[in-house]
């Protein structure tokens, strides 16, 4: 039994900065992302994500999914461990603009998914994909949430 959770946020910014602002060391780092040797480290209030990129963002801008597999650490530091779960997973992002009338609005849908026999509680996924998504959010939108009545403003709909 596969277990995992869906989450989605949208960005003011267009398809091609989504898909570097995921697999671009530069622009990783200006939302949090912290890069060791082999990989790179989120932290969120909730956990450590350590994990590999899939692939990295190059002029070749891809449309497939970007995959991020790793490690996901969470619980209290220190010498009581016994809250702690370390769960192999895998973050999997698809990008899509809002709407076809919005060119600087796009839309990333997050997969995160618990890999191996061990059922960790669908919440601890939960607040860590949310968390991740919302560092991103707040390097391109601020405190902005875009909603579907925001669709409309013309600071979303570039030249089109």
């Amino acid at each position: 039994m596969k277990n995992f959770v869906k989450m989605k946020v949208r960005l003011n910014c267009d398809l091609f900065e989504a898909y570097r602002s995921l697999t671009r060391k530069d622009k990783m780092e200006k939302w949090g992302a912290v890069f060791q040797e082999d990989h790179f480290e989120v932290k969120t209030a909730n956990g450590v994500l350590k994990a590999k990129l899939s692939q990295m963002g190059d002029l070749n801008e891809s449309v497939q999914p970007i995959a991020w597999s790793g490690t996901l650490k969470t619980g209290s530091e220190g010498s009581d461990n016994q809250n702690e779960i370390i769960q192999p997973c895998q973050f999997v992002f698809y990008r899509m603009n809002c709407t076809h009338k919005t060119e600087y609005c796009a839309e990333i849908h997050l997969v995160v998914e618990a890999i191996g026999d061990t059922l960790v509680p669908e919440i601890i996924l939960k607040e860590m994909g949310e968390g991740v998504l919302d560092m991103i959010r707040k390097r391109y939108n601020k405190d902005w949430v875009i909603l579907d009545s925001d669709l409309h403003a013309s600071i979303l709909k570039g030249s089109l």
